[in-house]
């Protein structure tokens, strides 16, 4: 990739651009920029440009719910000191007048009365909740954490164009951003006097999240749910606030106040910060088939039992139709003109600017007056579209609005190794309390092409020219906080998803090993030799993947074919997704370490020899997760629970290749108990014990029941027993649980096998063996269930009554 970017850019006569004048000089603030890459160098630009977008590798484990994920540009768009301190008093302006309009909204509606804004504007309004009227103190802010989206005219004047408050995305990804790109060009970073991040984000979380009036009540993140684009962002979050990330499962409603489910029971929460849309907030009262919020968390904030960041009801300050009276609103609440110039919106309801627009619709784009998802950009659409928009206006005019048509900014970005053209946008940050206003210094920033396809994402530096010192932090040495170790505080998801997070971790470990012996078989000078083996090692896997001898295309297919719902594919995917659901749990090195769990080293071809390697890996990168999680996790029951989904899960598929593989007697049974001993890591303990020769007790005995071997079935059942002797017993635990009881049947039905019974044929059938290992297989799965029932789910305390429809 070439350094030196004005060799392929040339900037457009009369349209503003980030980074250069008319005359493809660059501008004060990015001549440092663009002075430094040159002397990197096109080889080190390269490197660190690939280094830039491995950082990001997050953003494509879960793909977004509109477009495709973009990668994040080397080059950032900048703001001077003196230019961004008026976008600072601009936003904060901004937050203020909304969170004005909010409390007289849900208050005394003096905008309504003195017609400033239409009637129709709230009460026609879906996004309105009526429930919440006049229910919320007033003394409270209703926005707390507010995005504005910013564009900047062909001639250089910035325009604001859209604002959200429910869940003002992009947040994590900036932060994000900042962290890849300062760590990408270090010395860039430094030598400009980038102002950092940090200091917004502590400040919000002081002033805004941890303002509890009760000691004992936690503070959390109310997440989307786990398939959606932002979860990724919520968990980035989660982890930066240093807040406990929670799904609509893991809070309950109990007596008008809101609990955190945990292994230990139910822990109440005093603050929400909430990653979900108003109407998916509650069921109860608002959307049935909400998936994502807390039956009647209504209630709980209606009683001021619960802070809710931002407040429920701000969906309807993002209703277009509220833009296009903001100027008014500014003059009636704040006497003063908006210090951001908006963009122009017009209501079609009002005449005067019906026939302003239709007049030359061109320069418009329309959105229907409360949803500003869907713009039609007039200019850019069939006639025959143009027409049927204009009958539909003319029909139900109050339910249209129109907004200039911005034509933006342009900025270089890569693609293909070359630099190309696109249309800068801007998105900045702010929070907001009743006694002052934080604007984050910097943003997100994203490129549009020539179509309006976003390309790629780009930070947003804010240069002081000058070194900051770092802001004073609170004096909280004097504080008493009570001592605590790893206990019962782990929200019952987090436990839910580490327990799945071991399960397909040693899932992966156990199929990339058999995978590996097939493949050093296959490519094996002795192939003819070892056919046997390879059936056998075949059987192990579980599944149909041994079809008319295509040993090689079979194996393909297990480790790389994606659509493959059993193979390995599919267990790695599954890994990287948890792992996002996770990302407030895991340390940062393991994090950098899964993110990419099956992506590394992959084969260049499709024969047995070409995968080895990347089987190898797999094998390698398997152990390394074992020592970080074995070196890096506190004994708490974090760590227990992802130890009980290991070691149920090698459990169960140990059964199923010890059946799958010994259930018929062969006439060669040499090789399939070589095989047997190979897929179970058991062939040099078995040597070292009886010898060369291959009899199948002693095998069967080393890989079923032998305590002392790490990869047996009953030693993950003895350290099932014993984890689960460390997790929270519940009150009045006098007799055995059925938990415990399915761990004793499991363990004493192993201790007392009799293995040269169980290898006895019946017509070449090892029925006896089949049925044994069935039920140790069906005992496993019991105990899973049995965890989860007991530990994963939580029943209402008799202490607590639960938020029922007729309390609301």
């Amino acid at each position: 990739m070439k350094c030196d970017i004005k060799e392929d850019y040339k900037v457009r006569q009369g349209i503003y651009d980030e980074l250069f004048f008319e005359d493809n000089s660059p501008r004060k603030t990015t001549a440092g920029i663009l002075d430094t890459l040159k002397k990197l160098g096109n080889d080190e630009v390269e490197r660190r440009r690939k280094l830039l977008n491995y950082s990001q590798y997050y953003q494509a484990i879960i793909k977004s719910d509109n477009e495709e994920n973009c990668g994040l540009d080397s080059i950032p768009l900048c703001f001077a000191d003196e230019e961004w301190a008026v976008i600072e008093k601009g936003l904060a302006q901004r937050a203020k007048l909304y969170d004005l309009i909010a409390k007289d909204i849900y208050g005394e509606q003096n905008l309504i009365k003195d017609g400033i804004i239409p009637t129709f504007s709230v009460y026609a309004n879906p996004n309105f909740l009526q429930m919440l009227w006049t229910g919320k103190n007033q003394e409270q802010s209703f926005v707390n954490l507010m995005s504005t989206d910013i564009v900047r005219r062909f001639d250089g004047k910035l325009i604001a164009v859209n604002d959200k408050f429910q869940i003002p995305e992009g947040l994590g990804n900036a932060l994000e951003n900042r962290i890849s790109t300062a760590r990408a060009y270090p010395e860039l970073f430094h030598d400009l006097y980038v102002t950092r991040l940090r200091h917004f984000f502590e400040n919000f979380r002081q002033t805004t999240l941890s303002g509890n009036t009760d000691s004992d009540g936690s503070t959390v993140l109310l997440a989307s749910e786990p398939n959606r684009n932002r979860r990724s962002e919520d968990a980035i979050l989660a982890r930066y606030l240093k807040l406990h990330l929670v799904e609509n499962d893991d809070l309950s409603v109990r007596g008008f106040k809101v609990y955190l489910k945990t292994l230990t029971g139910l822990q109440k929460v005093e603050t929400i910060l909430r990653r979900v849309e108003d109407g998916m907030c509650d069921p109860l009262e608002l959307r049935i088939d909400s998936g994502e919020g807390a039956v009647g968390l209504i209630s709980a904030v209606r009683n001021g039992n619960v802070k809710v960041v931002n407040s429920l009801g701000t969906s309807i300050l993002e209703s277009p139709i509220i833009r296009a009276f903001l100027p008014d609103i500014a003059a009636y609440f704040l006497k003063e003109d908006l210090i951001l110039e908006p963009v122009k919106t017009f209501w079609l309801g009002d005449e005067k600017a019906r026939n302003t627009v239709l007049a030359e619709p061109d320069k418009y784009m329309f959105y229907k007056s409360f949803n500003d998802k869907f713009a039609q950009i007039y200019g850019k659409m069939t006639m025959t579209a143009q027409l049927a928009l204009v009958e539909k206006i003319l029909k139900e005019p109050e339910n249209y609005t129109a907004e200039e048509y911005v034509k933006t900014s342009t900025t270089p970005y890569i693609q293909n190794d070359k630099y190309l053209q696109g249309d800068a946008h801007f998105r900045f940050f702010a929070s907001y309390t009743q006694n002052e206003c934080s604007v984050m210094p910097g943003g997100l920033g994203w490129v549009t092409d020539e179509n309006g396809k976003k390309t790629v994402d780009k930070d947003i530096w804010v240069l002081t020219g000058k070194n900051i010192k770092n802001l004073p932090e609170r004096n909280r040495q004097n504080e008493y906080i009570p001592l605590t170790r790893a206990g019962g505080d782990l929200p019952s998801r987090a436990a839910d998803n580490l327990f799945k997070l071991g399960k397909n971790l040693e899932k992966a470990e156990i199929l990339a090993r058999i995978a590996r012996g097939i493949s050093r078989h296959l490519s094996d000078d002795c192939f003819n030799d070892d056919e046997d083996q390879i059936s056998s090692l075949f059987k192990a896997l579980d599944g149909d993947f041994f079809v008319n001898n295509e040993y090689e295309n079979n194996l393909w297919n297990f480790v790389m074919k994606k659509s493959e719902a059993e193979g390995l594919q599919a267990v790695f995917k599954e890994i990287r997704f948890i792992a996002v659901q996770l990302r407030d749990r895991i340390s940062e090195d393991t994090w950098q370490f899964i993110k990419s769990f099956g992506e590394n080293s992959l084969p260049d071809g499709k024969n047995a020899a070409s995968m080895l390697p990347y089987l190898q890996r797999i094998l390698s990168d398997a152990a390394a997760f074992e020592g970080l999680t074995s070196e890096g996790m506190t004994r708490g029951h974090g760590w227990r629970f992802l130890e009980l989904g290991r070691r149920i899960e090698r459990g169960i598929l140990t059964l199923k290749m010890i059946k799958n593989m010994l259930e018929n007697k062969t006439k060669d049974e040499v090789s399939v108990l070589s095989a047997f001993l190979e897929a179970g890591d058991g062939s040099l303990t078995y040597f070292r014990r009886y010898g060369a020769k291959l009899y199948p007790a002693p095998a069967v005995d080393l890989l079923l029941c032998d305590e002392s071997n790490p990869h047996s079935v009953a030693y993950q059942a003895a350290n099932i027993e014993k984890i689960v002797n460390e997790l929270p017993k519940s009150v009045n635990h006098n007799f055995f649980k059925p938990l415990d009881k399915e761990i004793l049947k499991l363990l004493s039905q192993l201790r007392l096998a009799d293995v040269y019974s169980l290898m006895q044929d019946d017509n070449g059938k090892r029925k006896a063996l089949i049925k044994y290992c069935s039920d140790r297989i069906t005992e496993f799965e019991n105990i899973s269930e049995l965890l989860s029932k007991e530990y994963l789910n939580h029943a209402p305390q008799k202490s607590v009554r639960a938020a029922m429809a007729t309390e609301v």
